[in-house]
Order: structure tokens, then C-alpha cells, then sequence
């Protein structure tokens, strides 16, 4: 293939997909949700582990940040 078409190609795709994005992300349920017990049990292992990961890198950002100050 030549190189033009590729660029193209690959650039038609990033375009689609940032536009998916952009509907997923318009359409979301912009409310907080709090993390209750009901919650926690009805989440998927996978936004658990995502929920305990994001909490450890937010501790580690804040610790950062006091260093740095």
C-alpha cells in the first residue's frame, strides 16, 4: 500500500472512533454516583479493581504534591 492511503485510512478511523467517543460521553449520566454497600456488590470485579487503583493513584498524587511543596 502507499503511504497516502494508509495516513488516510488510519486518520478516517481515529475520526470515527473520537466520535463514538464523543456520543458515549454526551450520552452519560452526568450524577455522582455515592459509593454505597448495594453499589459496591452490584459493581463488576474489573470497576472494582478500577475504583481501589484510581483511590491508590490519588493517594500517590497527594503525595506527591506535599513533597513538591
Amino acid at each position: 500500500m502507499n503511504r497516502p492511503l494508509v495516513l488516510a485510512t488510519c486518520g478516517a478511523v481515529l475520526l470515527l472512533m473520537g466520535l463514538a467517543a464523543w456520543h458515549f460521553i454526551g450520552s452519560a449520566d452526568g450524577s455522582a454516583q455515592l459509593l454505597t454497600g448495594e453499589l459496591w456488590q452490584t459493581m463488576s470485579p474489573d470497576a472494582k479493581i478500577a475504583f481501589v487503583w484510581g483511590i491508590g493513584n490519588l493517594v500517590e498524587f497527594e503525595r506527591a504534591q506535599i513533597r513538591a511543596a
